[in-house]
């Protein structure tokens, strides 16, 4: 639980970021900074489970470790957006919008690793360990899909009635067979 509070707590960083990027509309940086997020979380994930074979508990470990390293990357990258003050009302506005957010995220990851928890007790932990393995490799698809989501709505949203709808239409057009190309690729596997 406490690896788990922890991956939570570095998770608002890169996620912050993430949501600056989508207010200054920049798409593709958006897109490529949760893509990097994906691979490294991937990556640790396999190293743990895979490699040193540890379970379940290695799933939650390279989750730590990648959000761990997306938190200090995406601290680096708008750390000149800082500015230290400290301001009661903003504070309270803040929590008043965030907490129930906060809440909510908090409930997803309790709900995504209590399968694996629940495996543990009943499953050898190298068992637990594919599990989750392959939920996160499954999890690839909604990753690409919401990259490309929180990149397209702005985008849309911008220049609506500004552009040519067939331009659209080729955009998705494209969109769907590389999705569906992913998606055929991901279920081999």
């Amino acid at each position: 639980i406490r690896l788990t509070l922890w991956t939570s707590l570095f998770f608002v960083f890169p996620s912050t970021f993430v949501i600056l990027l989508q207010i200054q509309e920049k798409s593709v940086k958006t897109v490529l900074f949760q893509l990097f997020q994906a691979i490294i979380m991937l990556g640790t994930i396999l190293y743990f489970v895979v490699y040193l074979r540890a379970g379940a508990l290695g799933q939650i470990q390279g989750r730590l470790l990648a959000t761990l390293f997306a938190a200090i990357i995406a601290l680096f990258l708008f750390s000149g957006y800082f500015k230290f003050s400290f301001d009661f009302k903003i504070i309270y506005s803040a929590l008043k919008f965030g907490l129930p957010t906060s809440i909510h995220s908090l409930s997803w990851w309790i709900l995504s690793l209590s399968s694996r928890l629940i495996l543990q007790k009943y499953v050898p932990l190298s068992e637990a360990g594919l599990y989750s393995l392959g939920q996160n490799i499954g999890m690839g698809m909604e990753i690409i899909l919401s990259s490309f989501n929180k990149a397209w709505v702005p985008l849309l949203y911008s220049t609506a009635g500004t552009e040519k709808p067939e331009t659209f239409a080729r955009l998705t057009k494209y969109y769907m067979a590389v999705i569906t190309l992913i998606a055929f690729t991901l279920s081999v596997y």
